[in-house]
């Protein structure tokens, strides 16, 4: 004989009578349980929360949540994008999912998804608050790889097209909000395509996987940009840097290539923000300049 499924209610009924059953959900999953007072004082905590709470030497009920957590004296944020248990203290219904970044002492980062439940007293007003954390540290990461991977020449492993707009785009406006210098550099390979012709594909990929390496040893790491624009021309993006200085940049990038042993020429164009100007306005500039360079013969820089 079948047996008729229980439905939800009569499910939930059963779970209520048996005590087991919310100690198996408060400490036998992966995320994270408090439970806390309307000072959002924290009262119980699951063993998930105590390992990441690992050499803290304070008590339950000392600390606050956000003083446990995110190591910070004031109380989580209350817009959209804050805590979600400062919102159903008021709302006094469940808010969430809201993601919030953690440091640890070490310096690491872990992301926590958040999800607030009131406890409602005969009365309707809350009387504790159920917060259950989810680590989604390594969805996150994997998101960011793969946003990161979206902007990555995938010959040359240095930035794309693409995330050189958005970074000329913001280097510009920062520049001109902080009032530093801010050059662009392009550099396109003379004659690449009868080096292709010549050489074949494996050699040309070769040549331009040598220059990307140079570009990134000749320039500043987390500063600077280096950029594949499009075949054999490349971008860099030199922040608090004056024509002077961008011209000893080239001058070194001009060395390195030239030692490597290619046959193959460079010709670079520097152009220095100019006050007012946008990054289309910069580009275009650049871009004039270069092409002006190998009309003149190529190998050099202009």
């Amino acid at each position: 004989m079948n047996q008729v499924p229980l439905t939800r209610d009569e499910l939930v009924g059963r779970f209520r009578q048996n005590p087991l059953f919310f100690e198996a959900l408060f400490e036998g999953g992966t995320s994270g349980i408090l439970v806390l007072d309307r000072e959002c004082r924290i009262l119980a905590m699951n063993r998930t929360v105590e390992e990441w709470l690992q050499g803290s030497q304070q008590k339950p009920g000392s600390l606050k949540c956000h003083e446990a957590l995110f190591g910070c004296n004031d109380p989580c944020r209350t817009d959209p994008a804050g805590c979600p248990i400062a919102r159903t203290l008021s709302s006094r219904k469940p808010e969430g999912p809201v993601n919030l970044p953690r440091r640890f002492r070490q310096g690491e980062e872990q992301y926590l998804e958040s999800r607030a439940f009131p406890m409602l007293d005969p009365r309707g007003q809350v009387q504790t608050v159920v917060e259950i954390l989810k680590d989604v540290t390594s969805q996150r990461l994997l998101s960011t790889y793969q946003e990161e991977a979206n902007l990555r020449d995938p010959l040359t492993g240095v930035y794309n097209r693409t995330a050189f707009h958005l970074f000329l785009n913001r280097e510009i406006k920062r520049a001109q909000r902080q009032n530093d210098t801010l050059s662009l550099c392009l550099l396109d390979l003379d004659s690449f395509k009868d080096f292709n012709e010549k050489k074949g594909n494996e050699a040309g990929d070769e040549l331009l996987i040598s220059l990307a390496r140079i570009l990134v040893a000749q320039t500043r790491r987390e500063v600077d940009g280096v950029f594949r624009l499009e075949a054999d021309t490349f971008s860099l993006i030199l922040p608090e840097a004056d024509d002077a200085q961008a011209l000893r940049v080239a001058e070194r990038i001009r060395i390195a290539f030239t030692s490597s042993g290619s046959t193959v020429t460079l010709s670079v164009a520097i152009c220095q923000a100019e006050v007012g100007e946008n990054a289309d306005g910069l580009y275009h500039r650049a871009a004039d300049r270069l092409y002006r360079a190998k009309k003149s013969g190529g190998s050099r820089i202009l």
